[in-house]
């Protein structure tokens, strides 16, 4: 671009740009003032087209995040099944805990809520929603079944089957035994012996 100024419309000092740079076009102070002005002029010209190329690769990127994030995000049925099963698998290894700890008398709800690692009250759901019973009632049916296997398996006495079950005192195995079978334990055996059979040591 070929600018041709006039001296006279900005005076006649011989120091004014307009002259410096007439005088001196190729000067590197002149050589900056014009990079300048080019640099300037190309932005105010181009501005708004560099703006709106921005917004809309700005959009373009959103969309295509968004499009991908919709595209790997798990459906609700699948993650509904993942939980099933999770809980699934942490009431049978609860069940198991209990089943594999059950001559333990300080067997309770925190130590097995702590080797399943989930909330006391979030196991007491599960079992109640597994087994239809409440933790305490399903821990002492499977203490008393264990006691029948014994009391007719094997030539223990009941103090003996009591504390193979998790039972401190007799008495409290006892009332455990009649709130389930409606009979001591020591009937329970006679009733299911045979003639032949010794009698059991109470």
């Amino acid at each position: 671009m070929l600018l041709s100024v006039s001296v006279d419309n900005f005076g006649t000092r011989d120091d004014s740009p307009i002259n410096r740079l007439q005088r001196r076009p190729f000067s590197m102070e002149n050589r900056l003032v014009i990079t300048s002005l080019c640099a300037a002029a190309l932005v105010y010209a181009c501005g708004p087209w560099m703006h709106s190329e921005s917004a809309s690769s700005s959009t373009v990127n959103h969309s295509k995040l968004s499009s991908t994030a919709n595209n790997h995000k798990v459906p609700a049925t699948v993650a509904t099944e993942l939980d099933l099963a999770r809980s699934g698998s942490r009431v049978d290894f609860a069940l198991r805990f209990i089943a594999d700890n059950l001559h333990n008398p300080t067997l309770v709800l925190d130590n097995a809520a702590r080797a399943t690692t989930i909330s006391k009250s979030r196991l007491a759901h599960l079992i109640v929603s597994h087994t239809g019973i409440s933790w305490s009632a399903h821990l002492e049916r499977a203490r008393i079944k264990r006691a029948v296997h014994l009391l007719l398996n094997t030539a223990l006495s009941i103090k003996e089957v009591s504390a193979a079950v998790g039972y401190a005192h007799v008495s409290s195995f006892d009332r455990a035994f009649h709130r389930v079978h409606r009979c001591r334990p020591g009937a329970f055996r006679r009733s299911h012996s045979s003639p032949s059979a010794s009698s059991d040591n109470e």
